[in-house]
């Protein structure tokens, strides 16, 4: 910067000091602090009256396309939902128990600029990482889903090197989904965010492994025997367009940084989380052994067709 004639400068770097101090640069929306080549998050709380129209607004200006804050962001769009589903006017006060929720969320946004995600994946070159490894972790509870995936580089000293690259929540229907059905729409969630990560960085990954806590749907997934209904079986068949059961883990509920993402955290929480830094397991390089998973229980569940046995007579006239 500093070989640029000052007329050639924006505005507001024509006075700055390069040698001392690099302003905050917006890049793609997302503030980017130049002196720590991290993302940090400056959101602004007005003081509007609590309706259900200044809700919106607010819980919109979280801007976070890559899902850093996806598990705070969803504890805002929950207290949204349970405005929707009062049917408040959209510029009447809100009553006093959301009023109370909302404000509660609403005073925690400042302390989002505490927190700084540094812009590399790694602490060093891709060049010294010798196998690059994608691992996508998804968690469903009755108020929401969410996935999360990272990546994991080796380098020849023996050092994986963990990194967060996406996350995502979202708000799970009111109505009509069990749970096995809510594993199953972040299951395909998982997959996409898979999907668009091996898209959009184009790198040449030497493993994709995704993990869930629900043995039920990993017990769907690894079917061959049995026929499901519309719903599971559509579903089904675009997790194993993508990937194949052998890539699918299972993975307890109290290390699974998806947890995170379908409960809330607050910002404080979410810093201290794994929904950054990944489950410890990640910097190890054992490999785990794949595992079949059979169906749990097939008969109790409304979402496998029954095996039907049908007798045949047989008459021989002489």
């Amino acid at each position: 910067m500093k070989c640029f004639p000052v007329d050639d400068l924006a505005k507001d770097l024509r006075s700055s000091n390069f040698e001392k101090n690099l302003p905050m640069q917006r890049s793609l929306g997302l503030e980017w602090d130049l002196n720590s080549d991290s993302f940090v998050f400056v959101v602004e709380t007005p003081r509007k009256t609590p309706t259900r129209r200044n809700v919106l607004s607010t819980v919109n200006s979280v801007f976070d396309p890559i899902g850093f804050l996806a598990p705070f962001s969803i504890v805002g769009k929950l207290i949204l939902r349970d405005i929707v589903t009062e049917h408040c006017d959209w510029d009447k006060p809100l009553s006093t128990a959301l009023e109370a929720k909302w404000l509660h969320w609403k005073n925690l946004l400042h302390l989002l600029s505490s927190l700084q995600i540094p812009r590399s994946y790694f602490s060093v070159s891709l060049r010294v990482i010798t196998d690059l490894e994608m691992h996508v972790f998804c968690d469903a509870s009755e108020q929401a889903i969410s996935a999360v995936a990272y990546l994991v580089g080796h380098t020849n000293d023996c050092t994986s090197h963990v990194a967060f690259v996406m996350g995502k929540s979202k708000v799970a229907p009111t109505k009509g989904h069990t749970i096995p059905r809510l594993v199953l729409c972040v299951v395909v969630l998982a997959v996409d965010i898979a999907q668009t990560i091996v898209d959009q960085l184009r790198l040449k990954l030497s493993l994709i492994k995704y993990y869930t806590d629900s043995r039920i749907v990993l017990g769907y997934i690894h079917n061959q025997t049995r026929r499901f209904f519309t719903y599971v079986s559509n579903r089904i068949q675009k997790i194993r367009r993508v990937s194949e059961p052998k890539q699918w883990n299972y993975i307890s509920s109290n290390v699974n940084p998806a947890d995170i993402g379908s409960r809330g955290a607050s910002p404080d929480e979410l810093q201290r989380s794994s929904w950054f830094l990944g489950p410890t397991f990640l910097r190890n390089q054992s490999e785990s052994v794949p595992e079949f998973f059979p169906i749990v229980d097939p008969d109790q569940y409304k979402e496998v067709r029954c095996n039907v046995s049908v007798n045949v007579a047989s008459i021989e006239v002489s």
